[in-house]
């Protein structure tokens, strides 16, 4: 019914009248524009055909004029014309059904893009690809470290204890006494310790951050074994008093390393909650633009391909005829007009001779 009426409509008649005038001159005769759609509009017959009580959705056109050849070539005309504006109408319903989601398209995109830009300046100012990660890899150097922390910490107790007895055996021995005095207060055994103590710093420092395989923690670790045997070697005449000393500054000197990578990554760790809730805030973002992208770009193929199939497909089924003259027929009417005349010549006789 809603192709029915709009094939009806004046605007396809007006545009097929407008072209038959440019091919037939005289297609109006002396009407006017107006009059002659409305002439046109009363001529043309357009209805539904019916096959076996079932209404088909094919549609018969039919028209009136004193010319067949008009008649067929108006008929052609008007098939031009539906077909035509079948023609535009699915342009324009593909191009107005993607406007819409072309222009989400396009809003999405820029938030995605600003998502991202929100995303890398968070990465580059943080200095971070993912804050859970990275809170978890902190986490374990920190537990790595507490441990290490003990175990010097142990260590140093059992030197303490060992440097106390040794002192309690000094006290009876001048000579040995005498050589721990004078080791004491020379300048490069008091620059070896001073060394060793900063290469046990940087160790511990590098072992937060990284396992034995680093190469930096492995050349830490040969740099101070050397300078271990290099204070044996310069301590040969020393008592166990001296090497104690010696062990004691060093595990002294982890301790102070441990501790203080222990506060640093205690302080980065306290850190992570508000840069986690900060990347849980863009990077979701992201992940949402994205998928939303995704869809409506999918959206926008299947709409595409539901436009170009759906709406009215106009065809011509079937070339317009020239069709068959219906009036005036003369030897008809004559005929009809004999048959009548006799009807009613007989019934009035019949009458009279009632009467």
């Amino acid at each position: 019914a809603t192709q029915l009426n709009l094939m009806r409509s004046e605007t396809f008649i007006q545009q097929a009248g407008e072209q038959m005038l440019g091919d037939y001159p005289k297609f109006c005769g002396e009407s006017e524009t107006s009059a002659c759609v409305n002439d046109l509009l009363n001529t043309l017959k357009l209805s539904q055909v019916v096959e076996d009580k079932t209404e088909t959705r094919i549609f018969e056109a039919a028209f009136n004029a004193s010319d067949p050849v008009t008649v067929q070539a108006f008929l052609e005309t008007l098939g031009e014309v539906y077909l035509d504006y079948n023609e535009n109408q699915q342009d324009q319903r593909l191009e107005k059904g993607l406007a819409l989601v072309n222009q989400q398209i396009e809003e999405v995109q820029t938030n995605l893009s600003v998502s991202r830009q929100a995303l890398q300046s968070f990465r580059e100012v943080e200095n971070l690809i993912n804050p859970e990660q990275e809170a978890l890899a902190v986490a374990n150097s920190l537990r790595q470290t507490e441990q290490a922390k003990a175990e010097v910490d142990n260590q140093l107790l059992e030197v303490q204890a060992q440097y106390g007895a040794l002192q309690g055996q000094l006290s009876a021995d001048p000579q040995t006494a005498l050589v721990s005095s004078r080791l004491s207060q020379s300048s490069r055994y008091q620059s070896l310790l001073n060394t060793l103590q900063e290469t046990e710093l940087a160790l511990d420092q590098r072992l937060a951050l990284y396992t034995q395989a680093d190469p930096g923690v492995q050349d830490l670790v040969y740099q101070r074994e050397g300078q271990i045997a290099l204070g044996g070697f310069d301590l040969e005449l020393a008592s166990s008093l001296v090497q104690a000393e010696v062990n004691l500054k060093s595990l002294a000197a982890r301790q102070t390393g441990l501790a203080q990578a222990t506060q640093q990554l205690q302080a980065k760790l306290n850190a992570f909650p508000d840069l986690i809730a900060e990347y849980d805030r863009i990077q979701p973002e992201v992940a949402i633009q994205e998928e939303a992208l995704t869809k409506l770009l999918q959206l926008r193929q299947e709409l595409s391909n539901e436009i170009a199939q759906g709406g009215f497909s106009w065809d011509i089924v079937e070339s317009p005829q020239a069709g068959q003259k219906i009036s005036p027929q003369p030897m008809q009417n004559i005929l009809l007009g004999v048959i009548a005349g006799c009807f009613v010549g007989g019934a009035l006789a019949f009458g009279r001779e009632a009467m």
